[in-house]
C-alpha cells in the first residue's frame, strides 16, 4: 500500500515539472516573437510582395489564410517557405485583414504563431484624353494620354499591342479596320491607370480610273473616272503636269487624233467629305500608250503578170519594222516579202497585205492590196508506143488540158520528117537508129512565150535472122540435140511433134518413152526486145530417131552347188556376146551349166546389137557352200528365276537360216537365233540351223542348263493386327539353306539377319505394313517373299488434356478438355482428380489428399489453395486401344490491377480520386507512392483504400502528368506486383 502511494507522489511531481517547463518555453517564446509583417500598401488588383521579419527564429515557415477566414478552419490561400510571399490581384476594398501562421525552431523547439496582417488599398486619378476622333485612312492617328508615367502602353482595333515613352500616342499608316476604342495604360503615382477613348477612320473608297488607254496613232483616246458617294469636283492633268480639264461632276475626257507626243502618264483628283467635318483627298492615274504606224507600198517580182509554174515574190515596204500578213486566193503568210512557187492559175487575183505596228498592249495594222495575173499553162502529152521493133510504124499524138498557141515535135523518131505544128504525126520502117528521147513542146503565149517541154523515151529493138544446125542420126534413149544462133535474141522457143516444147538456144529431145514419136519437123523462134515488147524470127529443122532393143537379166540368181543352172538372152538381136569375171566368153545367145560349183560364181555380162543400136544387160550368179557353226550355246548353271540369254549364229550357206528349240520349255519362241528363258528347273537343249535356200543343208547342237533352287521362308504369325506396340514372333523355318536374310516392314524399319533362329520384333507406330522377306542361300541363290496379309498396328488415342482459363486461380472453376491424336473413336473415358472439387460440391474438404473418379467428358473442378494437382485421363478408342495421361495443374492467386491514367479532381463526384481497382489484393504490403516530373515525392499511402485527390499541402497541384509507383501482394500472399506509369491530372 505504501509503495503505491509513493509512485502517486512521484507521479504528481514528474506532472509538477513538466508544467514548470511549459511556462518556461512560453515565456521565452514571448521574448522572441515580434510584428512579423509591417501593414503594407498596394494598387487594386495589383500584386504586393510582402516580407516577414522573425528575430533569433530559424527554418521558419509561413501560411497565409484568406481574408475573413482565420485559421484552423480558412483554407490555405499561401504556402511557403522563405520570409517572402506575394499576394495576387486585392479586390477594390481598401484595406484586408489576413491570418499568418509561422512555424520555426526558436531555442531548439518548434514554435507556432498566429497573428494578423493589415493590407491597404490605394487607388491612383483616373486617366483623361485630348484629342480628334476623326482620320482620313492612310493618314497617321494621333491622341493624349493624362501626363505623368513614363511609359504607355496602348492596343486598339487592328493594332498590335505596344509602347509610347510619351503621353501622345501616334499610329502610322491608319486603315478604316482602326475604328473603335484605344485602351492606354501607364503607371501614375505607383498605381497602373487605364483608360479608353474612341477612334474614327474613314472608310475605303476607290478613285476608279481607266488604268491604260492603249491607241494607234492618229485614234481617240477616252479617261473616265468616279469615286463612291455622290458628285465632286475633279481636275485633270496631262501627261507633263498641266491642267487640262477641271470642274463638278467632270469624269470624263477625250484627246482627239493622238499622236506620239501624247503618250505618257495623266493624273485625276477629287476631295471626299468624312463625319461632316474632315475632308479626305484622292488621286489616281491612268496611262495612254500610243502606236506609232507608217505608209505601206507593195510590188511584185517579176511582175504582176507571170506564167504559171514560175515563181512569184511579193515584196512590201514599211518603216519602223512592222509585222505583215499578206492573203490572196488560196494563199496567207507573215512573210515581209513571201514567195510563191509555183505560180498557178488559181494564185490570179488581189493580194492584200495588212502590216502590224506592234505596241506595248495593242496592235495596229495598216492595210495595201496588189493585182497578180497568172497565165495557165499545163504539160502536153505525147500518146506513142515507147518501144518498137525494127522495121514497124509509129503514131505520135499530141495533147494538151490548155490549148497551146503553138506545137513543136524533135527528137531520133523525127529527124527525116520535117517540122511542123501537127497535132499527130506518122513514122513508117522505124529504123535501129531513131531509139532515144522524144520532145514535145507547147506555147501558151504569144512569141512562144510560157513553153512546156515533155518528153518520151523510145526503144527500137533491133531484130536478126536465126540459124539452126542440123543434128546428128541418134539411138534411144539417147538425146536429139538441138542447137539455134540469133544475135540479140533474149530467149528461144523449140516446138516440134508429140507437143514437144522447150525454151534455150540449145535443147534436147528425150527419146526415152515413145522413141518413133520423136522423127518430124521442130521450128524455133528467136525473141527480142523485153517485157514490153517482143520481136521474133523463125527457122526450121529435121529429126531422125533409132530404137534399139531392150532387154533385162535375173540380176542375181543364188543356186545350191552340184545343180544345173541355165542363163537365156532375149531373141532378135543381129549379134550377142558374153563375158564374166570368171573368165567365161561366148556368142551363143543362151550359156547353160549342167552341174554348177562355187567356182562359178560371179557377174555375167551380155552384149547385144539391133542395127546401129546396141544395148546391153548382167546378172551375178551366187553358188552357195554348206552351212558351218559361227557360234553354238552352251553348258551354264543359274538360279532359280534368273534371267538367260542363248544365242547360236551359223555361216556360209544363203546366209539365210532357219534355227528351232527343242524343247521350247521356259523360253519365248520355239525359232529364232536368241532366246530369253527364266528357268525353274534344269533343262537339256538341242538347237538345229537349216539353210531356207537349200533345205537339205543342217546342223545340230544339244546343250545342258543346270537351276539351283533359292531359300524359301515358310512364315506363319499368331497374329497380324493389334494395337501400338505390336509385337511379332518371327520363325522363317529356313533350316541352314539362308545365309542371309533381310525384313523389310517399309520405309526405315529394315534389317538383316545372319541366322535362322526365331526372334521377337515391335512395330511402335500405328500404320498397316507389308513384310517382304529377303533371302540369300548357301548356293548363292536369292529369293524374295512376301507374307500374304496386312499387318495392321492401330493407334492409341494419343490423349492429352487442355483447360481453361489457361493460368487459373483459386477464385476460378476450371474446365477440363480431353484432346486425342487419332481419329478413331473414343469408346471410353476416365478421369482421376486429386485435391479438387467439382462446382458446387460443399461436401468435400478440397484437400491435397483428397481424390475422386468421372466418366464426364468435360468435366470441371474449383481449387481453392494454391499448388500443383495431378490430373489423370484413361481413355479406350473402337479399336480397344487404351493410354493413360497424367498433367499437373497450378493454382496461382486471383490479382487483377486496374490503374486509370488519368483523372479529374474537381469535385463533381465523378474520378475525382487517383487510386487503382483490383480483386485479389492484401492491404499489407500496399504502398502508392506519387512523383512529379522532378522526381520528387509528392504524396504517398500504404492505406489499399486511399487515393490521392491532386493536393499538396492542401493545395491543389497544377494541371500535369505525375508519375506513379504502386507496390500490391495477393490475397494469399503469393503474387508480389510492382506497377509504374504516368497518371494526367485535369482539373
Amino acid at each position: 500500500m505504501f509503495k503505491k502511494l509513493d509512485m502517486k507522489i512521484n507521479l504528481n511531481k514528474l506532472i509538477v515539472v513538466l508544467l514548470l517547463l511549459l511556462a518556461s518555453k512560453q515565456s521565452l517564446l514571448s521574448q522572441t516573437l515580434s510584428a512579423i509583417v509591417q501593414p503594407t500598401t498596394a494598387c487594386p488588383n495589383q500584386t504586393a510582395v510582402v516580407t516577414a521579419v522573425w528575430p533569433n527564429a530559424s527554418n521558419p515557415s509561413y501560411s497565409l489564410y484568406t481574408p475573413g477566414f482565420p485559421p484552423p478552419n480558412a483554407p490555405f490561400a499561401v504556402s511557403f517557405t522563405t520570409n517572402t510571399f506575394v499576394i495576387s490581384n486585392p479586390g477594390p476594398l481598401p484595406a484586408y485583414d489576413y491570418t499568418i501562421v509561422g512555424i520555426a525552431t526558436v531555442g531548439g523547439n518548434t514554435v507556432t504563431q498566429t497573428f494578423p496582417f493589415q493590407f491597404y488599398i490605394q487607388s491612383p486619378p483616373p486617366m483623361t484624353f485630348t484629342n480628334p476622333t476623326s482620320f482620313c485612312n492612310g493618314t497617321a492617328i494621333q491622341f493624349t494620354a493624362q501626363p505623368g508615367a513614363n511609359t504607355y502602353s496602348f492596343s486598339g482595333p487592328g493594332v498590335a499591342s505596344s509602347s509610347s515613352i510619351t503621353n501622345v500616342i501616334t499610329i502610322l499608316n491608319s486603315v478604316p479596320n482602326n475604328t473603335g476604342n484605344f485602351t492606354v495604360t501607364a503607371v501614375i503615382a505607383g498605381c497602373t491607370v487605364t483608360g479608353v477613348t474612341n477612334v474614327q477612320v474613314s472608310p475605303y473608297k476607290t478613285l476608279a480610273v481607266t488604268p491604260v488607254v492603249n491607241v494607234c496613232q492618229g485614234d481617240a483616246a477616252t479617261f473616265t473616272a468616279g469615286l463612291t458617294g455622290g458628285t465632286q469636283d475633279y481636275t485633270w492633268k496631262d501627261n507633263t503636269g498641266n491642267v487640262i480639264a477641271s470642274g463638278p461632276g467632270l469624269t470624263s475626257i477625250n484627246i482627239l487624233n493622238t499622236t506620239i507626243n501624247n503618250q505618257g502618264v495623266y493624273t485625276v483628283m477629287t476631295d471626299d467629305l468624312f463625319n461632316s467635318t474632315l475632308l479626305c483627298p484622292y488621286t489616281a492615274t491612268a496611262q495612254l500608250n500610243v502606236v506609232q504606224t507608217s505608209t505601206l507600198a507593195l510590188t511584185a517580182n517579176p511582175g504582176t503578170m507571170v506564167c504559171q509554174g514560175t515563181n512569184l515574190g511579193l515584196l512590201a515596204n514599211a518603216a519602223l519594222n512592222p509585222s505583215f500578213q499578206w492573203t490572196g486566193p488560196s494563199f496567207s503568210s507573215n512573210l515581209i516579202n513571201p514567195t510563191i512557187n509555183p505560180a498557178l492559175p488559181a494564185n490570179a487575183g488581189v493580194y492584200s497585205v495588212t502590216a502590224t505596228f506592234q505596241g506595248a498592249f495593242i496592235s495596229c495594222p495598216v492595210n495595201a492590196v496588189i493585182q497578180i495575173v497568172v497565165i495557165p499553162v499545163s504539160t502536153p502529152m505525147i500518146t506513142m508506143p515507147n518501144i518498137v521493133c525494127q522495121g514497124g510504124t509509129i503514131q505520135a499524138t499530141a495533147s494538151s488540158a490548155v490549148n497551146p498557141v503553138e506545137w513543136a515535135w524533135t527528137g531520133p523518131l523525127f529527124a527525116s520528117v520535117p517540122v511542123t505544128n501537127a497535132v499527130s504525126i506518122t513514122v513508117p520502117s522505124v529504123p535501129a537508129n531513131a531509139s532515144g528521147t522524144q520532145y514535145l513542146t507547147a506555147y501558151f503565149a504569144a512569141n512562144q512565150q510560157c513553153p512546156v517541154t515533155s518528153s518520151v523515151q523510145l526503144n527500137v529493138v533491133p531484130v536478126t535472122t536465126i540459124s539452126v544446125v542440123p543434128p546428128d542420126v541418134v539411138c534411144a534413149p539417147n538425146q536429139v540435140f538441138l542447137q539455134a544462133l540469133a544475135t540479140g535474141a533474149y530467149n528461144y522457143q523449140w516446138s516440134g511433134p508429140n507437143s514437144y516444147v522447150n525454151q534455150g538456144p540449145n535443147v534436147f529431145v528425150y527419146t526415152t518413152t515413145s522413141p518413133l514419136s520423136a522423127n518430124g519437123i521442130y521450128t524455133v523462134i528467136a525473141y527480142f526486145g523485153g517485157t514490153a515488147l517482143v520481136c521474133t524470127s523463125v527457122n526450121t529443122v529435121q529429126v531422125q530417131v533409132n530404137v534399139p532393143l531392150t532387154f533385162s537379166l535375173i540380176p542375181r540368181q543364188h543356186v545350191c552347188y552340184n545343180s544345173s543352172v541355165t542363163i537365156t538372152g532375149p531373141a532378135g538381136a543381129t549379134s550377142y556376146s558374153w563375158t564374166s569375171s570368171t573368165g567365161f566368153n561366148s556368142a551363143n545367145k543362151d550359156i547353160n551349166f549342167p552341174s554348177v560349183q562355187p567356182i562359178n560364181s560371179g557377174n555375167y555380162t551380155l552384149n547385144i546389137m539391133n542395127g546401129p543400136c546396141p544395148s546391153s544387160a548382167f546378172t551375178e550368179l551366187v553358188v552357195l557352200d554348206e552351212v558351218k557353226w559361227e557360234l553354238k550355246p552352251f553348258d551354264r548353271t543359274i538360279c532359280r528365276g534368273d534371267t538367260i540369254f542363248l544365242e547360236g549364229a551359223a555361216r556360209g550357206g544363203s546366209e539365210n537360216y532357219a534355227y528351232t528349240w527343242n524343247p521350247a520349255v521356259y523360253l519365248e519362241s520355239s525359232t529364232g537365233p536368241k532366246q530369253m528363258a527364266v528357268p525353274l528347273g534344269s533343262v537339256l537343249y538341242n538347237l538345229t540351223v537349216y539353210d531356207i535356200a537349200c533345205p537339205a543343208y543342217k546342223i545340230a547342237h544339244a546343250f545342258n542348263v543346270k537351276v539351283n533352287q533359292p531359300p524359301l521362308p515358310n512364315l506363319q504369325l499368331t497374329q497380324s493386327e493389334g494395337c501400338v506396340p505390336l509385337c511379332l514372333d518371327i520363325d522363317p523355318k529356313l533350316g541352314k539353306t539362308s545365309a542371309i536374310t533381310t525384313y523389310d516392314f517399309g520405309g526405315r524399319r529394315i534389317f538383316q539377319r545372319n541366322d535362322s533362329l526365331s526372334f521377337k520384333y515391335c512395330l511402335d507406330e500405328a500404320g498397316t505394313y507389308t513384310l517382304n522377306i529377303y533371302t540369300k542361300g548357301v548356293n548363292g541363290c536369292s529369293n524374295s517373299y512376301t507374307y500374304p496379309f496386312p499387318l495392321i498396328v492401330n493407334p492409341k488415342p494419343g490423349s492429352d488434356i487442355t483447360w481453361e482459363p489457361e493460368i487459373p486461380t483459386t477464385n476460378d472453376v476450371i474446365t477440363f478438355n480431353p484432346t486425342f491424336k487419332s481419329d478413331w473413336p473414343i469408346t471410353y473415358m476416365s478421369w482421376t482428380f486429386l485435391g479438387g472439387v467439382t462446382e458446387g460440391d460443399t461436401n468435400m474438404l478440397n484437400l491435397p489428399g483428397v481424390s475422386d473418379t468421372t466418366n464426364v467428358k468435360n468435366p470441371t473442378r474449383a481449387y481453392s489453395q494454391i499448388g500443383m494437382y495431378p490430373v489423370v485421363l484413361i481413355a479406350k478408342n473402337d479399336r480397344e486401344c487404351t493410354d493413360t495421361i497424367l498433367k499437373l495443374v497450378k493454382i496461382t492467386d486471383d490479382m487483377q490491377i486496374f490503374v486509370p491514367n488519368s483523372f479529374t479532381p474537381n469535385d463533381d463526384g465523378i474520378n475525382d480520386v487517383f487510386i487503382p481497382k483490383g480483386t485479389g489484393m492484401k492491404s499489407e504490403g500496399y504502398t502508392m507512392d506519387i512523383f512529379n516530373r522532378a522526381g520528387l515525392n509528392i504524396f504517398t499511402t500504404k492505406d489499399i483504400t486511399q487515393g490521392w485527390d491532386g493536393k499538396v499541402g492542401g493545395q491543389f497541384v497544377k494541371d500535369h502528368t505525375y508519375i506513379y509507383k504502386i507496390k500490391v501482394v495477393g490475397m494469399n500472399g503469393e503474387g508480389r506486383r510492382e506497377f509504374t506509369g504516368y497518371v494526367t491530372l485535369i482539373k
